[in-house]
């Protein structure tokens, strides 16, 4: 699909300059400036598809290096990664400024490097090794991350919120459900460190597995249909073989 049609697929708009990559939700709306959403730095249509990228090679790095009991390269690999990160999207917010977006589109200019400075010797970065925790770790890289799915994987591998994970303590702090969250009843969990309490998986679709092969689903997981089956965990999300075995009883 071209830049106009994946910044206008919905409706199409002949007068939007190629350089405005905002999202308007009508052409109406685009005549009176009303902007429906600047998009992110990661899902304009100008934007890259980050399929694998260094900052999060080094995320995993810190996260292997802790675990392994080395927090120097632990949090050697840590600041790589936020450093790579900042870099990856300083590079491709000057190229968006040279292109010319920058004129309609101010947030997508290059960020102050005293902006820089400051978050790098703010709070939110750990201050040495000695202090690096695995939510440390998690955090910066859920911050890189941004919309990738690998945000969900490692929030399912660490309990969310529960801090049941091996010695790591609670690592996404703070993680209750959604404000938008009505389904109580398909989510047994009573608490945030429940693991339970959170989405763990997609249920099978109805019109294929379930519908034409039920007889295997079930063998494999006798809890596939049951409408709890959500937030039900997968066998590498749970600590043991036997907690997730506890769960197909």
């Amino acid at each position: 699909m071209d830049l106009q049609g994946r910044r206008n697929s919905s409706f199409g708009n002949p007068n939007q300059p190629a350089t405005n990559v905002n999202w308007y939700p009508t052409i109406a709306a685009f005549n009176a400036g009303v902007v429906g959403s600047t998009g992110s730095f990661q899902i304009r249509p100008v934007s890259d598809e980050e399929i694998l990228t260094y900052h999060e090679m080094c995320f995993i790095k810190a996260e292997v290096e802790l675990r392994k009991g080395d927090p120097a390269d632990a949090y050697t690999a840590y600041l790589a990664g936020i450093n790579a990160h900042l870099n990856m999207m300083q590079a491709k917010l000057m190229q968006w400024q040279g292109a010319g977006y920058t004129a309609t589109n101010p947030d997508m200019a290059p960020m102050n490097q005293t902006d820089i400075t400051n978050y790098l010797t703010s709070s939110a970065i750990a201050p040495g090794a000695g202090a690096l925790t695995m939510s440390d770790i998690m955090l910066q890289k859920y911050v890189a991350m941004g919309c990738s799915l690998e945000n969900w994987n490692d929030m399912r591998r660490f309990n969310y919120s529960a801090g049941n994970v091996g010695s790591f303590g609670v690592v996404y702090p703070g993680i209750t459900h959604s404000p938008l969250f009505t389904g109580t009843a398909n989510y047994p969990g009573t608490s945030p460190t429940d693991p339970r309490y959170y989405p763990r998986r997609w249920a099978l679709p109805t019109n294929l597995e379930i519908n034409y092969n039920l007889t295997n689903v079930l063998a494999l997981n006798p809890h596939a249909t049951d409408p709890t089956i959500w937030s039900m965990p997968v066998w590498w999300d749970c600590a043991t073989d036997d907690e997730y075995f506890g769960y197909l009883k």
